[in-house]
Protein backbone atom coordinates (compact mmCIF):
# COMPACT_ATOMS: atom_id res chain seq x y z
CA UNK A 1 0.00 0.00 0.00
CA UNK A 2 1.35 3.42 -0.94
CA UNK A 3 1.18 5.82 2.00
CA UNK A 4 -0.55 9.00 0.83
CA UNK A 5 1.48 11.34 3.04
CA UNK A 6 0.42 14.51 1.17
CA UNK A 7 -3.26 13.83 1.78
CA UNK A 8 -2.72 12.53 5.31
CA UNK A 9 -0.94 15.79 6.18
CA UNK A 10 -3.99 17.73 5.00
CA UNK A 11 -6.39 15.58 7.04
CA UNK A 12 -4.43 15.16 10.30
CA UNK A 13 -5.13 18.67 11.68
CA UNK A 14 -8.87 17.94 11.56
CA UNK A 15 -8.94 14.37 12.93
CA UNK A 16 -9.64 15.42 16.54
CA UNK A 17 -12.00 18.26 15.58
CA UNK A 18 -15.74 17.90 16.01
CA UNK A 19 -16.51 18.46 12.36
CA UNK A 20 -17.65 16.00 9.75
CA UNK A 21 -14.89 14.96 7.40
CA UNK A 22 -15.78 13.99 3.85
CA UNK A 23 -13.33 12.39 1.45
CA UNK A 24 -14.43 12.74 -2.15
CA UNK A 25 -12.94 11.80 -5.48
CA UNK A 26 -13.54 9.94 -8.67
CA UNK A 27 -14.05 6.21 -8.65
CA UNK A 28 -10.88 4.20 -7.87
CA UNK A 29 -8.89 7.30 -6.86
CA UNK A 30 -7.80 5.92 -3.46
CA UNK A 31 -10.48 7.23 -1.08
CA UNK A 32 -10.90 3.90 0.72
CA UNK A 33 -7.14 3.38 0.88
CA UNK A 34 -6.72 6.82 2.42
CA UNK A 35 -9.43 6.03 4.96
CA UNK A 36 -7.69 2.75 5.84
CA UNK A 37 -4.46 4.67 6.43
CA UNK A 38 -6.23 7.12 8.73
CA UNK A 39 -7.82 4.22 10.65
CA UNK A 40 -4.42 2.53 11.00
CA UNK A 41 -2.91 5.74 12.41
CA UNK A 42 -5.77 6.03 14.90
CA UNK A 43 -5.28 2.39 15.97
CA UNK A 44 -1.58 3.07 16.55
CA UNK A 45 -2.55 6.00 18.79
CA UNK A 46 -4.82 3.73 20.83
CA UNK A 47 -8.15 5.10 19.59
CA UNK A 48 -11.08 2.72 19.99
CA UNK A 49 -11.88 1.84 16.38
CA UNK A 50 -15.32 0.58 17.46
CA UNK A 51 -16.27 4.27 17.43
CA UNK A 52 -16.30 4.38 13.65
CA UNK A 53 -18.77 3.33 11.01
CA UNK A 54 -17.32 2.43 7.63
CA UNK A 55 -19.86 1.80 4.88
CA UNK A 56 -19.22 0.70 1.33
CA UNK A 57 -22.25 2.01 -0.50
CA UNK A 58 -21.10 0.61 -3.83
CA UNK A 59 -21.69 -2.97 -2.64
CA UNK A 60 -24.96 -4.50 -3.83
CA UNK A 61 -25.88 -5.72 -0.35
CA UNK A 62 -25.71 -2.12 0.90
CA UNK A 63 -28.03 -0.63 -1.73
CA UNK A 64 -30.74 -0.23 0.91
CA UNK A 65 -28.47 2.26 2.71
CA UNK A 66 -28.81 4.71 -0.15
CA UNK A 67 -32.21 5.53 1.32
CA UNK A 68 -31.71 8.25 3.95
CA UNK A 69 -34.11 6.63 6.42
CA UNK A 70 -32.32 3.27 6.27
CA UNK A 71 -28.95 4.95 6.62
CA UNK A 72 -30.13 7.00 9.60
CA UNK A 73 -31.52 3.87 11.30
CA UNK A 74 -28.23 2.01 10.86
CA UNK A 75 -26.20 4.91 12.25
CA UNK A 76 -28.59 5.35 15.17
CA UNK A 77 -28.43 1.65 16.07
CA UNK A 78 -24.63 1.71 15.96
CA UNK A 79 -24.43 4.77 18.21
CA UNK A 80 -26.77 3.16 20.73
CA UNK A 81 -24.50 0.08 20.79
CA UNK A 82 -21.47 2.35 21.21
CA UNK A 83 -23.06 4.26 24.10
CA UNK A 84 -23.89 0.98 25.88
CA UNK A 85 -20.32 -0.24 25.33
CA UNK A 86 -18.76 2.99 26.64
CA UNK A 87 -21.05 3.23 29.67
CA UNK A 88 -20.63 -0.39 30.76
Amino acid sequence: MIIREHYLNQIRPFIDKEVIKIITGIRRSGKSTLLEQIINELKEKGVNINQKIHLKLDLFENNYLRDKNNLFSLIKINFIKLEKHICS
